[in-house]
């Protein structure tokens, strides 16, 4: 909770000083620092502090796009895909609809490492 409280706080006086406010959080590397908000309301400290920092949307990363309002904490709690060198090689049809991989990876300057454009 103390790195979060920093990180949030520090970010505002470098970051948000500069660019105002937001109500929209990504959480780093992903992962929401309290667990699942899919199963029910149960929202721990983590969320709730960040809550009252202002941030209304909240964006983790998942295996699928996915939003939920949640009216009554007043929020927005959504994944994301994220396109990075892994999905690149295991999880080409999550992102077919965006690109195909196998028109980004060139395999004559980066060979076959273990690649499954199957998927």
């Amino acid at each position: 909770m103390a790195q979060i409280q920093r990180d949030t706080l520090r970010w505002a006086e470098e970051v948000g000083s500069l660019v105002g406010p937001t109500n929209i959080l990504f959480y780093p590397h992903g992962a929401r620092p309290d667990g699942d908000h899919d199963q029910g309301e149960n929202y721990g400290e983590q969320f709730k502090w960040l809550q009252s920092q202002g941030f209304r949307i909240f964006a983790s990363v998942g295996i699928s796009s996915y939003s939920q309002v949640k009216q009554t904490i007043s929020a927005v709690i959504c994944d994301r895909l994220h396109p990075d060198g892994k999905t690149l090689r295991w999880s080409r049809s999550r992102y077919l609809q965006f690109y195909d991989a196998k028109d980004i990876i060139d395999l004559d300057v980066r060979p076959n490492l273990g690649y499954d454009f199957s998927k």
